[in-house]
C-alpha cells in the first residue's frame, strides 16, 4: 500500500513539475508526430486543369478512339486539359450484366477493349492529345475485375471480387 501512495505522489510530482516548465524547455511536439508513408507531389498540369471523362461508347456513335481522336481539337477549344479515359482493357463475358457488360469488369489488364480498337488506336489517341497540349488518363478497376482464373482464387482470400475494398486507379500516359 505504501509503495503504491509512493508511487502514485512520485508521478504526480512529475506531472506538477513537467506542467511549470517552460514551452521552450519541453521537446518539440512535431518531433514525436507521425509522418506521412507516401508523399505526392502533384504534377503542375494537374492542379487547374478542367477534366473530361469520356466513356467512348457513349462519346462518338462509333465508339471509338479513332472517332474520339476527331473530337479532340473541341474538347481544347473547351478549355479541357485533361482526357480520362474510363476503363478502356477487355470486358468480361461470364456473368455479364447486359449486352455490353460493364467497363469496370476487366478480364485483361494487358489488352484494349477490341469495341474501342486496337493498342495501335490508343497510342494514335493518345499522341494526338498530346499534340494539342492535352493530357491522357484512365481509370484501372483493380478489385473489380470480371470473372477469370486469377480472381476465383483471389476471392477464397477475400483479396479480390466484390466484397473487397474498390480501387480505382489512374495511370497517367506520358508523352
Amino acid at each position: 500500500m505504501r509503495a503504491r501512495l509512493f508511487g502514485c505522489l512520485i508521478a504526480l510530482f512529475a506531472a506538477v513539475h513537467l506542467s511549470a516548465q517552460s514551452p521552450a524547455a519541453s521537446p518539440d511536439l512535431a518531433t514525436y508526430q507521425p509522418k506521412p508513408y507516401v508523399r505526392l507531389k502533384h504534377p503542375d498540369w494537374a492542379k487547374s486543369a478542367a477534366i473530361y471523362q469520356m466513356n467512348l461508347r457513349q462519346f462518338t456513335p462509333e465508339g471509338t478512339f479513332r472517332a474520339a481522336e476527331k473530337d479532340l481539337p473541341r474538347l481544347k477549344q473547351l478549355g479541357i486539359g485533361i482526357i480520362w479515359l474510363m476503363p478502356i482493357h477487355k470486358i468480361g463475358a461470364l456473368r455479364r450484366k447486359g449486352s455490353l457488360g460493364s467497363p469496370y469488369a476487366v478480364e485483361d489488364y494487358y489488352s484494349v477493349n477490341p469495341e474501342f480498337g486496337t493498342l495501335n488506336d490508343l497510342k494514335h489517341f493518345v499522341a494526338a492529345a498530346h499534340v494539342l497540349g492535352l493530357h491522357v488518363i484512365h481509370s484501372i478497376a483493380r478489385m473489380m475485375p470480371g470473372p477469370n482464373p486469377y480472381c476465383s482464387r483471389m476471392m477464397k482470400s477475400n483479396l479480390c471480387g466484390p466484397t473487397s475494398f474498390p480501387a480505382f486507379l489512374v495511370s497517367i500516359h506520358k508523352a
